[in-house]
């Protein structure tokens, strides 16, 4: 009995310690909101969709060829690229 309690504790607090860090993982992923970038096109003085997932973080930023991706916002203006992304 006294062998069954010393291998029960242990267990537990390894179940509960790897329920913990899970739960911490899928939280911080889930808070990232991932969306397509958009860069500006000065000749056609609009924002362009890139097929690149980008989001707000506090990572490098999110670029395509080089040129920094923001977010579009069609609610200002028709040509808005307003808000840097960074990679997700």
């Amino acid at each position: 009995m006294k062998k069954i309690k010393k291998l029960i504790l242990p267990v537990a607090v390894l179940l509960i310690g790897a329920g913990a860090a899970l739960a911490t993982s899928s939280q911080a992923t889930a808070e990232t909101l991932v969306e397509y970038g958009y860069h500006y096109d000065s000749v056609t003085k609009r924002c362009i969709q890139k097929n690149v997932e980008c989001a707000i973080s506090n990572k490098p930023a999110c670029t395509w060829s080089g040129q920094q991706l923001y977010r579009f916002d069609a609610t200002q203006q028709p040509t808005m690229c307003g808000v840097e992304l960074n990679l997700p």
